[in-house]
């Protein structure tokens, strides 16, 4: 969990970051990467998470 810290506060950053862009420039391109670049970072985060938790519980 320590190691995670690091991704955990970019990806608040990404997502303060991305709201800002989406309520300042409404439905741009540069709005639109960053949420798919939040998704993918999200979805990897828990994917990497859920592994850990499971190979404890074994």
């Amino acid at each position: 969990m320590k190691n995670d810290n690091p991704l955990r506060i970019f990806i608040a950053v990404l997502l303060i970051v991305t709201l800002l862009s989406l309520i300042f420039t409404g439905n741009s391109n540069l709005t639109h990467i960053l949420i798919l670049v939040l998704m993918a970072l999200v979805i990897i985060y828990y994917t990497k998470f859920n592994n850990r938790r499971r190979d404890k519980n074994e």
